[in-house]
């Protein structure tokens, strides 16, 4: 049995451009699409899951479905609930605003609504635009349609999961993908690095009582042969295979000494 049925999240929220386009190219491709994303922006909350208090959902004019809660809450409410009698094929999260490269895939929310599905069983792409213009979502439209299109006729690999990452169009470019200028195509790709510097911004609210602020420059991509930041930077879309094992297999030896056992 093949693709059908497809949902689709996000970490951006429900109202956002990118999940618009998302679902209107994946309407295009597939015969059903329900959309299930967080009532606001909920970037990089990685995969929490809200366990402390009730999530409240709510389906908009659009036909979409809006939930108070994580990106993973929203494919953990769809599966047990909005798509109980009529379980998705597929999940899709994004397009996100912004890159989701290297270690970002540990925080980003876009990423583990795709995991959210993948760790349920439904094979998952996630969907992220590098540098994002206000016309950009538009504009790469005919890339995530031939992506969708692959995916549709070949399906994803077996205990895997996608992570695609767009590189801003760039409309005076003389290359072009998909008819996309500033593209130069497709790699298939492994983590890369991205360097943060988290800077703590301390301050007093009013009534005297410090907060704080996560921020700093925008992080830097090192360029990395065979890569995510490398292809981007080289302006490919790249396309990385993830699971779920990360144990660090060569290390059992050195851990050796460790282990202990009663006689």
């Amino acid at each position: 049995m093949g693709i059908e049925h497809v949902l689709i999240t996000n970490d951006d929220g429900v109202h956002r451009r990118g999940i618009q386009c998302l679902a209107d190219i994946a309407a295009q491709v597939f015969d059903r699409v329900t959309v299930v994303a967080p009532a606001s922006e909920m970037s990089g909350v990685s995969h929490g899951i809200t366990l402390t208090r009730p999530l409240r959902s709510r389906k908009h004019a659009n036909g979409y479905y809006s939930v108070d809660g994580t990106p993973a809450d929203c494919v953990i409410t769809a599966l047990g609930y909005m798509c109980a009698e009529d379980p998705p094929d597929l999940v899709l999260s994004g397009i996100n605003h912004g890159p989701n490269l290297g270690h970002d895939v540990f925080y980003s929310g876009t990423v583990a609504g795709a995991r959210e599905g993948f760790i349920k069983g439904v094979p998952a792409v996630a969907f992220s635009l590098a540098r994002p213009r206000e016309t950009s979502f538009d504009a790469v439209s005919p890339i995530v349609r031939n992506i969708l299109e692959q995916v549709r006729r070949l399906g994803v690999p077996a205990e895997t999961m996608l992570n695609v990452n767009i590189p801003e169009p760039e409309d005076g470019a003389e290359f072009s993908w998909c008819g996309v200028k500033g593209v130069r195509g497709l790699r298939t790709t492994t983590l890369g690095h991205r360097t943060y510097t988290d800077n703590i911004d301390r301050r007093e609210d009013p009534r005297g009582s410090e907060y704080f602020w996560i921020g700093g420059a925008m992080p830097v991509l090192h360029h990395g042969e065979g890569t995510d930041c490398g292809a981007i930077l080289d302006g490919y879309v790249s396309m990385t295979p993830l699971t779920l094992e990360v144990t660090k297999r060569d290390a059992f030896g050195a851990l050796a000494p460790f282990q202990q056992e009663e006689v």
